[in-house]
């Protein structure tokens, strides 16, 4: 077995600062409003350039840099946060993404709240996306932090619902404030009616309990109004916006979002 070309650079990479952010901009579906952001990390590698994160956190986390990692990812979406707030007034929200041996540690909770008051961040500012394997492979202390997490005001979403084969049976088990549904079930529904009856009864599902709905991989109109139509709370999907650096994401804050339609006071629809 050959291995990761990630292996040895990964242990140097944050080191020489070669890791940052992108952020994928989500919107209210009701009004259009810009209302968050998914920090997205990068690696700005020296040799294979920008390298998406499913090349290399595979080997952060057999590697045991996943923390430190974690933490790093934590840390500048809280700078970017403060950025955003200082250029534009918006306290908009910013979701991050956990993995398991994050929040199987004890005191992750206590570290992420530390963060928080030293950026000086609202807890309602943040969002936390987790995989239904990371909740539930060790449920005691990951549960635990989520609880304390979620009692300082922190959204914890459950990311990629409806991949995993027990999200329907420990739903209601999980403290979690909302789902985000994969890609794989929204972006065919303009083609594919079974798809669109399945997004139906996860969207009817969450609504039942009371649960926040986020829609990723909305990428033609088609789709776009039929999760208005089904009733999802937020979307986020290559048809009005790619991940963008910060500045960009400030500047579209604050001027509107290039579209191939016409439409005013950062509104899309």
């Amino acid at each position: 077995m050959s291995a990761s070309p990630y292996a040895t650079d990964l242990q140097l990479a944050l080191q020489r600062d070669e890791f940052f952010l992108e952020f994928q901009p989500q919107f209210d579906s009701h009004t259009g409003e810009l209302c968050g952001a998914e920090a997205l990390l990068r690696w700005q590698h020296p040799l294979l350039g920008k390298t998406p994160p499913t090349a290399f956190i595979p080997e952060a986390e057999n590697s045991g840099l996943i923390r430190a990692l974690g933490m790093w990812t934590l840390q500048q979406t809280l700078q970017a946060w403060q950025q955003m707030y200082h250029q534009t007034g918006r306290q908009m929200r910013m979701a991050v993404n956990v993995a398991f041996v994050e929040i199987a540690d004890s005191d992750y909770a206590s570290r992420v709240l530390t963060l928080l008051q030293h950026h000086q961040v609202p807890g309602h500012a943040l969002e936390l996306e987790l995989t239904e394997t990371a909740l539930l492979r060790k449920p005691t202390v990951s549960q635990a932090n989520l609880q304390q997490l979620q009692d300082s005001g922190i959204h914890i979403a459950l990311d990629d619902f409806g991949t995993g084969y027990s999200s329907l049976s420990h739903l209601s088990d999980l403290p979690i404030t909302g789902i985000k549904l994969d890609r794989s079930f929204v972006a065919p529904m303009a083609d594919n009616e079974s798809q669109a009856h399945i997004v139906r009864s996860m969207l009817e599902l969450a609504k039942r309990m009371k649960l926040e709905t986020t829609a990723e991989g909305v990428e033609d109109e088609h789709c776009l109004r039929l999760v208005q139509a089904l009733g999802c709370d937020r979307i986020q999907g290559f048809l009005y916006s790619a991940p963008l650096q910060l500045d960009t994401l400030i500047r579209y804050a604050q001027e509107g979002f290039p579209t191939s339609r016409d439409f005013y006071q950062h509104s899309l629809f």
